[in-house]
């Protein structure tokens, strides 16, 4: 009997590392099949069931250069269950026409040896003037061209998407050109030109060119490919390849040719980008995220004098190129003369992708005492991607003439009493004057005594007024603890934003509106970041959050959905396209998962 429990068990354990190894699978193939030579492609091999797969070393291919060109990550949640996919990308460039084959080899996962045969996976090389049998969709070529010169995070990269097609092949366009993966963010494409331009062997192609801004969310060697929907008619002859049709309809028929409605994809050569992150030295403390080239174009107030407690509107406006939508007000060194509110912000952009333009900073202060005679300073600084460093615009101050609160209540009061003493005087000429009423209790009167000639009377007003004293004190000082107390306040400050972006995101969801869900659920998790980073939540970027994240522990599924949802956010917000994003009922619960597992890590 022990012996066929041992059995069973063995058999268990067996079967259990069977599933499990079942869960690793591999697949190769090359895109397209059929290649021109001088023409590249791509090798994709594509691992699931694996978080970490080291990049395969590939056996070498007489006839093909191969290249490692990058690894994208696909995680996928359905019905609970988290699939990840990596794929690693090879660009292949053949070195002559002929038909090549994926050798197999050996590939280690997770500490385990894997050996990949993929006899299927092939490649056609086509010599010069041979035409491809895979169809009419191998005569669209999508090409990308953008400046890959010094390229940082959250820069804006001035890129060129052009298709070239065939003149004789009508069709439509499905969908614009759009980025494969989420490491870039496109700013959509307001118009397009077209034209007819001479292609390789003296042919005429048409041109549809595309042009755009995108933006690189995080930093390293990255693989840009862009992708297109197109609707093309294929021209065919109904009697092809119908041997069930008879002779009467294949007589009448078999020379008639009919066109036929083909969607497909065309791709473009993935690009490697490299994305350095921002520097670290001579980074000023005030930078708020603004790359590009700029200039204080001005900096005024509403009125220049003013008397203590009196607000004043101060206008800062920068102008420039760069990411202006994304950049938060520079902070106002008010110290104790000043009291300062939370500044707001327009942009009079100068082309269709607010590229360039006038952004408009408006902060309400309020003068604390009367020795103020000019504006609190204020530093815009950027990065200039140009020259790899950050710069600082501090405009000059704007005079002031700030009068003690005290002068006009003097004024009030001294006219008041002018005036008073006037009509007092008139009064007087004009009426008799009033004798005294004497009371009929004058001598009870005497007989009481005054409250303050009590014996108790005046330790008891002593007494209140110590007490008084000591509150007012305590809750002066109180008070100024907490107004210098800066990490207080930001605790403050950071609870009330987190718990009124959580009621904008329910209320967002009540109303189907994703824009401003994302947007919400953003701000949430900048928040709750802000809570313990160094940096306030208008300063942190989207890799200084991934980065706080992971050291807290977060696990990779949750980092990539933290991902997912930013992307979204900038998706919806500077696109240009329409709100196309759908809130479905697991939208809330996936975002609440994660604001629960935030809580617990951070």
């Amino acid at each position: 009997m022990l012996k066929v429990i041992h059995t069973f068990l063995l058999t268990i354990l067996l079967t259990s590392n069977a599933l499990a190894a079942d869960k690793i699978g591999i697949s190769a193939s090359f895109e397209p099949k059929e290649l021109a030579l001088g023409r590249r492609g791509l090798l994709n091999i594509t691992v699931s069931g694996s978080k970490n797969a080291a990049s395969p070393t590939l056996p070498e291919i007489d006839g093909l250069a191969i290249r490692y060109l990058g690894t994208q990550q696909n995680v996928q949640i359905t019905n609970g269950e988290t699939t990840i996919n990596l794929t690693y990308s090879f660009t292949v460039m053949p070195q002559r026409a002929g038909e090549f084959s994926l050798p197999n080899f050996d590939w280690e996962i997770n500490g385990q040896k894997y050996s990949v045969s993929s006899p299927t996976t092939k490649l056609r090389v086509l010599a010069q003037g041979e035409t491809t049998e895979e169809g009419i969709d191998r005569a669209f070529d999508l090409k990308v061209t953008l400046k890959k010169d010094k390229v940082f995070v959250g820069q804006m990269i001035p890129v060129t998407i052009a298709l070239y097609a065939p003149v004789n092949v009508p069709g439509q366009i499905s969908f614009a050109p759009k980025i494969e993966g989420n490491d870039f963010m496109s700013y959509g494409y307001p118009d397009a030109t077209r034209g007819i331009v001479d292609a390789d062997g003296g042919t005429k192609k048409q041109v549809i060119t595309y042009q755009s801004y995108i933006t690189s969310l995080k930093s390293g060697d990255i693989p840009l490919q862009y992708k297109m929907g197109l609707i093309i008619q294929s021209p065919i002859s109904v009697g092809q390849n119908r041997p069930s049709a008879n002779n009467f309809f294949e007589s009448i028929f078999g020379n008639m040719m009919v066109n036929t409605n083909e969607e497909i994809e065309p791709s473009s050569i993935p690009e490697m980008i490299h994305v350095a992150a921002l520097p670290v030295a001579g980074k000023p403390q005030n930078f708020t995220g603004a790359i590009g080239e700029f200039k204080i174009e001005s900096l005024s107030v509403t009125h220049e004098e003013a008397q203590v407690g009196d607000p004043i509107t101060l206008k800062l406006a920068v102008k420039g190129s760069g990411n202006m939508d994304r950049i938060s007000a520079p902070v106002l060194n008010v110290g104790e003369n000043w009291k300062a509110y939370t500044p707001k912000s327009s942009f009079n952009k100068e082309d269709a992708f607010g590229f360039t333009g006038t952004k408009i900073f408006e902060y309400i202060i309020i003068p604390q005492n009367d020795k103020i005679t000019e504006t609190p300073s204020i530093t815009f600084s950027f990065f200039n991607p140009e020259t790899g460093r950050y710069s600082e615009l501090t405009p000059n101050p704007v005079a002031l003439k700030i009068a003690p609160a005290s002068e006009f209540a003097m004024q009030t009061n001294s006219s008041n009493s002018i005036t008073k003493g006037n009509t007092t005087q008139s009064s007087n000429s004009n009426k008799p004057e009033l004798l005294h009423i004497k009371l009929g209790i004058e001598n009870q009167v005497k007989t009481l005594r005054p409250l303050m000639t009590k014996s108790f009377f005046t330790p008891s007003i002593i007494g209140m007024a110590v007490i008084l004293g000591a509150l007012l004190v305590l809750i002066k000082k109180r008070k100024l603890k907490h107004d210098h107390d800066a990490a207080y306040l930001k605790q403050i400050n950071t609870e009330r934003a987190i718990h009124l972006n959580l009621q904008k995101v329910r209320k967002a969801y009540a109303k189907h509106h994703a824009e401003e869900f994302y947007h919400a659920a953003s701000n949430v998790i900048l928040e709750i970041v802000a809570r313990q980073h160094t940096q306030s939540s208008q300063a942190l970027n989207f890799e200084d959050v991934v980065n706080f994240l992971k050291e807290k522990g977060l696990s990779e599924e949750h980092i990539s959905y933290v991902k997912t949802l930013f992307h979204t956010t900038d998706m919806l917000k500077f696109s240009g396209v329409p709100n196309e994003q759908k809130l479905t009922s697991e939208s809330l619960k996936d975002f609440e998962s994660l604001i629960n597992e935030l809580e617990k890590c951070c």
